[in-house]
């Protein structure tokens, strides 16, 4: 059984490490998935690419957690996420047209996560992006997979830059900012709306596919389940990546905690992914106040209806619960 979880942030300390990652294997967990790359723009090792979060210049943090989570027999995957730059980002500040901007032309920023992004669509963005995998792969060979999150637009607020706009009119002949209407979304400019977001992210994806088969790696994701409505909402076709075989494995965001609600988004996934290889595990989102049953009835209705895993967000919620939470899942 693909037993996984999400660590959110990397801990400050190699005591820390050692007591989450033996936490994790007390727990059953087969995969620990940790970011590399924070939604600010930052990176958690020495990084010649991004500015290094601080704090996690002067010790090797991140080796440490690989290597730890071999050692209890884990698979480790490294995760980005990927189009947010919402801190100090060089990115942002060698290349600040990158910057996503709104229709009105300020900058595109909301309160939480990913609070600003830089424009998927810009080559440059790509081209930094897919340079923070390539360095963590060239640092760390033996981690077992990428994993990418945020792998898309924010929302439909965004991107309007100069660079969309004059993109978008030579390539469907539409004014971006005119022709596809807020509210109603209707008219001919949709499927080229549709079609021309999807294309960005999709692009980045074959990107870092090949980077990571290439190096003999996986390719993950975290995706949004609203299929196909996401295509429009936020340019991410995830079910067509599948089909082109691009990801190894999808974890679908099924964070609701009704396991009637858990057990229909995994028949939707079940049926799209049923043509593909690849391997389709459910990503729970857990609550303080979860009981182990809780958590239980949430794995089950997701394996009852085609899951072959699941993967929990987030792992300290996880070490919370009793080590016995996930035994019937063992096997």
């Amino acid at each position: 059984m693909h037993l996984g979880t999400w660590l959110h942030l990397l801990p400050g300390s190699a005591a820390e490490i050692d007591a989450v990652v033996d936490g994790l294997a007390a727990r059953g967990i087969t995969t620990l998935i940790t970011m590399f790359k924070s939604w600010t723009g930052t990176i958690y090792f020495p990084s010649a690419v991004a500015y290094t979060e601080p704090g996690f210049a002067a010790e090797d943090l991140y080796g440490r957690l690989i290597a730890r989570c071999h050692e209890r027999g884990m698979a480790f995957e490294a995760w980005s996420c990927v189009f947010p730059e919402a801190g100090p980002s060089k990115l942002i500040d060698a290349h600040p047209a990158c910057r996503a901007l709104r229709k009105d032309g300020t900058e595109y920023r909301v309160e939480g996560n990913g609070i600003a992004w830089a424009c998927p669509a810009r080559a440059e963005t790509q081209a930094h992006e897919l340079a923070a995998f390539r360095e963590v792969l060239a640092r760390y060979p033996t981690l077992d997979a990428l994993h990418l999150d945020y792998i898309r637009y924010p929302d439909t607020d965004a991107c309007y830059c100069p660079a969309c706009q004059t993109e978008f009119r030579e390539q469907y002949g539409f004014n971006l900012l005119e022709d596809v209407m807020p509210g109603g979304w209707e008219g001919p400019a949709f499927d080229a709306y549709v079609r021309w977001r999807t294309g960005h992210i999709t692009r980045f994806v074959e990107n870092v596919a090949d980077l990571a088969h290439g190096a003999g790696k996986a390719l993950t994701a975290a995706v949004f389940p609203y299929y196909p409505s996401i295509m429009f909402d936020l340019g991410q076709d995830w079910a067509e990546w599948c089909r082109r075989g691009l990801l190894d494995a999808v974890y679908p965001m099924n964070y609701n905690w009704s396991p009637l609600m858990v057990g229909r988004y995994t028949d939707l996934a079940a049926h799209l992914l049923r043509p593909t290889r690849t391997l389709h595990c459910q990503g729970l989102g857990l609550k303080d106040a979860m009981t182990a049953d809780d958590v239980r009835a949430l794995a089950q209705s997701a394996l009852d209806h085609g899951a072959e895993g699941i993967i929990l967000f987030e792992a300290r919620t996880l070490l919370k619960l009793p080590e016995a939470t996930l035994a019937p899942f063992r096997a």
